[in-house]
């Protein structure tokens, strides 16, 4: 276009302009032969970015407004604005919402043949076909992504399917658990699965499937194409590696690992699948017929705004002053990507300068997304990469993403530190993850200086929010994240291979400091994997600051601590943080590294599991630290306040007399003595001297109000009260737009063990609200049963509940967990191989040919017995050994397990309960050479060797725990010899672990069978089925 040309052009568009003078309209219904006013608006995005770029050009100082009228601009390939777009806002036309889609309608739906191979029969009949060779040749013509990390082709799949406003379930085969541990760095271990008979076949679609597993690291999850399946062998291999071993894990409640998109599991209402190799879609409709609204993304990304990047370079040119505002972005599809490649960041929780995202900022400053809707998409809404500097991302809704929510990704450690400043604040994330589980809702990695405020967060399956910069320092570049460091920067010589260097040296690489995150609410975090947190730091820089706020009711089995510093990590303050109600492990604040605990209030903890602690320091040195001003309180008895672990490392052992602790303030509503022993053996260290074992009367505990009254010892200690939830999450007007009016619901009581019938009772706090509720563990819906009077329980239970009302959310529900009596623990040994480990138990051997393996050599009863090979050579004296976890709290527990010793046995067989890292010792006894039977040193008898030997425990827990046991040993042919009230160590009371250690250095041989803990009321009272034979 010559000048006078544009002249003309802008004239016309001016002349045209209803609104200010520089404003152009786009509608769906419009046409890029129009001018772009109101009355004749543009079409495409594109067009009208191209129109805005005129104008800028033509008035450098004068902002151009682009206004997009209601209803859907589907999108073929990204939408790139560059430096010449800044200066210009994209928002909403007044009272109207635009949705920008990145996928197409399929159209030309014909019946599937009924006789269509591998296709279930129930579905036979109802599954539709259609064509989508045109979404192959869409893609084909659409322009690279820009990154600078390597992809995994799979061709044009694509990997989603909507209808209208929701995501199709993609068809799903019964979810497994793999069937065998995979020692890490064995060869394939990232691509090998042993599944259960049958969980998997051969199909002859399967190289379309995928497979979507949780590895033997719980805190991630891949989905990963298939390549082969060994039906008589039950193994199956992936095509590429997951992000570490495929094998079992610890997620023994749930299955861990799904086949996706084969015709043999396509059998429910509105699930669907791609042949790609015949680009063919299948789709079984829940109506009569497909909807004309089954939309095929076609992009993961959108949106891309993107600068000059130098990526090699020190300096980039962002795009400046850019704005979106009033936008719904939606209808991605997800980016297959895979372990091992480098590029992951942390543990493969995102990835590293990618095209995952609906809107992706690449090289930007100032510029602004507000008030935007991302929603129903495969993979991730907004993300910040590379150069992004003083943006600003405010006011807007994520929900229902199958990745992050919100990721700001920094360049990799080295000088370049440019990913900064930036505002993140009072955005709505929830369900996101969706489909890669292990996704933070919140991802700020290598990145600094920004402030992450007033976000509201839940129900996300993993981590609530993470600060990190953990990098695997592989020169190779095989390590995660190892291919984002900038070695020339750093000084160091890959070729050389990393030195060893302290945090401290690395510090300065590391750019995620000095974040503020303060007065976020997050809540209902954990619902799928396990080991995370609310709020997580590790491997970043120095100064971040996690302040106000408040992390509350997440129910997830797997969770540990509530805030978490961990590996690699100093220099960080926790301070004035509400942390309360929260399940798993239920542990309160982890650090592992020089980090500040200020004037946090952690509360009511409910742990599921085993518990450390409120204050967990696993390893690393505390010195320097400062712990000062929180209030740690408990409703339960038996819980733990403090757990220190062991040195690590080259570096001692954490231990809390190394830091400034004091006048904090420790008390337990179901035990008075909690925190007064706790205070008791660390003020003999010299620590704590000011600190309390008080009440800090709360308001009204019981219901969540932990304002302080005026009276309260806290306030006498110079604790702060803790922050106002009326403060936290997001602020007005965002609050009242995004969430409504809040419904409260509550189960009384909160948790038990049924015995007999028990009553539970659910209550609103709305009194229009109507409350559904379930009772196997699942998220209540508006089609849950409905409450109408209070339950009555027989057996174990997880209530869960959730209000309705109109023009009103119960963001949070209500969950109350209700146990059975303790399952007993019955092992003959008889239900697994020769040569297999102890089943039920955990196993720990060092080396051959000192193991703890299932042998037929042996047998009290049966066939079977468990056989303990021991010997020198090993590094802990304790080891091989193999013990069970259990849970007796109450009532009167019994035991029995037979034994066959030779003469140089040394065996140790115990009951534990454990408070943090320590145990109390309960009933015990030390079998040594030539058959002593010894307890704390002293002996009670001698037992025959070469015999088997039947033992008989009784002690009391809880309340009618007497710091005693029972003890009766027999022998074929011999008279039974029984020994009371022998001692247990002071404060057993609960039964956590039953072990048998050999515990010797010299070679034996010994034999365990019929292994039997279980409440005296519900065992038999005499020994049947399983009597000693010579």
């Amino acid at each position: 276009m010559n000048a006078l040309s544009l002249v003309l052009a802008l004239a016309l568009l001016f002349a045209c302009l209803p609104l200010q003078a520089a404003d152009l309209l786009v509608s769906p219904a419009g046409d890029d032969a129009n001018p772009g006013t109101k009355d004749r608006p543009f079409a495409t995005l594109t067009h009208a970015r191209d129109a805005a770029r005129e104008l800028r050009r033509a008035n450098p100082a004068e902002p151009v407004a682009v206004l997009l009228r209601g209803g859907t601009y589907r999108l073929v390939d990204t939408v790139v604005f560059g430096i010449e777009d800044g200066g210009v806002a994209y928002a909403a036309f007044p009272g109207e919402r635009p949705v920008v889609s990145g996928g197409v309608p399929v159209t030309k739906w014909t019946k599937a043949d009924r006789a269509l191979a591998g296709l279930p029969e129930a579905a036979r009949g109802d599954v539709w076909v259609a064509d989508v060779s045109f979404v192959r040749d869409l893609k084909a013509n659409q322009a690279p992504a820009a990154t600078v990390a390597t992809q995994f082709d799979r061709g044009w799949r694509f990997f989603t399917l909507y209808e209208g406003g929701r995501r199709l379930p993609r068809a799903r085969g019964k979810g497994f658990n793999q069937t065998q541990a995979i020692v890490r760095g064995t060869p394939d271990d990232r691509r090998t699965v042993h599944f259960p008979e049958g969980a998997l076949r051969n199909w002859p679609d399967l190289q379309e499937a995928e497979l979507a597993i949780i590895p033997s690291y719980y805190w991630i999850s891949n989905i990963l194409p298939l390549a082969s399946v060994d039906e008589a062998n039950a193994v199956a291999m992936t095509t590429v590696p997951g992000t570490y071993s495929l094998g079992k894990n610890g997620l023994t409640d749930r299955p861990t690992a799904f086949v996706e998109n084969v015709l043999e599991v396509l059998d429910q209402p509105g699930e669907w699948v791609l042949d790609a190799e015949n680009a063919k879609l299948y789709l079984w409709p829940e109506g009569d017929r497909p909807s004309d609204e089954i939309i095929v993304p076609v992009l993961t990304e959108l949106i891309r705004v993107e600068g000059k990047i130098d990526y090699a370079g020190p300096t980039d040119t962002p795009v400046k002053d850019l704005s979106f505002r009033g936008l719904t972005f939606t209808q991605g599809d997800r980016l297959s990507w895979h372990g091992g490649t480098g590029w992951g960041l942390q543990h493969d929780w995102e990835r590293f300068d990618s095209p995952t995202a609906l809107l992706r900022l690449r090289g930007a400053e100032n510029c602004v997304v507000e008030d935007c809707h991302f929603v129903n998409s495969g993979h991730t809404g907004i993300r910040l990469d590379l150069h992004c500097r003083k943006n600003r991302l405010v006011g807007n809704h994520l929900e229902h993403l199958g990745g992050v929510g919100i990721l700001l990704c920094g360049y990799g450690p080295g000088t370049k530190d440019v990913n900064r400043e930036n505002e993140v604040s009072n955005n709505y994330l929830h369900d996101t993850g969706e489909l890669y589980w292990g996704s933070p809702a919140l991802f700020v990695w290598q990145s600094g200086e920004n402030r992450i405020a007033h976000n509201h967060t839940h129900h996300i399956p993993y981590t609530g929010l993470c600060v990190t910069g953990r990098i695997s320092w592989d020169p190779k570049g095989a390590g995660e994240c190892s291919r984002t460091v900038r070695w020339t920067e750093t000084g160091l010589d890959p070729a050389k291979g990393m030195p060893r260097l302290s945090w401290q040296e690395r510090e300065k690489w590391l750019h995620g400091r000095n974040n503020v995150v303060e007065r976020n609410d997050i809540h209902n975090a954990m619902q799928v994997t396990g080991d995370g947190n609310c709020i997580y730091v590790s491997g970043a820089g120095g100064g971040n600051v996690i302040r106000e706020n408040y992390c509350h009711d997440c129910d997830g089995k797997y969770m540990n601590a509530v805030l978490r510093n961990d590996d690699d990590q100093n220099g960080t303050l926790f301070e004035g943080n509400l942390l309360a109600r929260t399940r798993g492990a239920a542990e309160g604040i982890i650090s592992k590294g020089d980090n500040d605990l200020v004037n946090n209030f952690v509360v009511d903890l409910r742990p599921d599991a085993r518990q450390r602690g409120y204050l967990v320091f696993p390893y690393g040195t505390l010195k320097g630290s400062v712990i000062q001003r929180n209030v740690f309180y408990s409703r339960q008895a038996g819980q733990t306040v403090l757990y220190e672990g062991a040195a690590r490392g080259g570096t001692p052992a954490p231990r809390l007399h190394d830091a400034d602790a004091d006048y904090n303030l420790y008390w337990c509503a179901a035990d008075p003595d909690w925190g007064a022993q706790h205070l008791e053996s660390q003020q003999k260290l010299g620590i704590e001297k000011h600190s309390l074992a008080a009440d800090p009367l709360f308001v009204d505990p019981a219901n969540g109000d932990y304002r302080l009254q005026p009276q309260s010892p806290a306030l006498k200690l110079g604790i702060k009260p803790p922050v106002s939830l009326d403060e936290v999450g997001l602020e007005e007007p965002y609050r009242s737009r995004l969430l409504g009016k809040r419904l409260t619901t509550r189960i009384t009581p909160e948790q038990g063990t049924v015995r007999q019938p028990l009553t539970v009772t659910i209550t609103a706090d709305a009194a229009a609200a109507q409350i559904h509720y379930t009772i196997d563990g699942s998220e209540p819906t508006g089609r849950s049963p409905l409450y109408a009077k209070p339950l009555v329980l027989t057996a174990a239970a997880t209530v869960r509940a959730k209000s309705f009302a109109p023009g009103a959310t119960d963001l949070i529900g209500a969950v109350a967990a209700f146990a059975g009596p303790p399952k007993p623990l019955r092992e003959d040994f008889e239900s697994v191989a020769v040569g297999e480990r102890a089943p039920g138990a955990t196993t720990t051997e060092e080396n051959e040919p000192n193991t703890a393996r299932v042998s037929d050599e042996q047998a009290a009863s049966g066939k079977q017995s468990l056989k303990f090979i021991d010997g020198p050579g090993q590094k802990a004296a304790y080891n091989p050994h193999v013990f069970y976890r259990l849970s007796f709290t109450e009532g009167r527990v019994l035991g029995w397990f037979s034994v066959f010793v030779d003469a140089a046995t040394q065996l140790c067989c115990q009951w534990r309960q454990y408070d943090g890292g320590k145990y109390s010792r309960g009933p015990s006894v030390q079998i040594s050479p030539g058959g002593k039977v010894e307890l704390d040193g002293k002996e009670l008898l001698t037992i025959p060797t070469g015999k088997w030997v039947r033992f008989e425990v009784r002690c009391a827990l809880g309340d009618e725990a007497t710091g005693t046991f029972d003890l009766t040993v027999s022998v074929r042919d011999a008279d039974p010899r029984t020994f009371a009230d022998l001692p247990c160590e002071p404060g057993f009371t609960r039964l956590d672990w039953v072990g048998f250690v050999p515990n010797g250095q010299q070679e034996c041989v010994c034999y365990v069978d019929d292994v039997e803990v279980g409440e005296a009321g519900r065992m038999p009272a005499v020994r049947t089925g399983a009597e000693p034979r010579p």
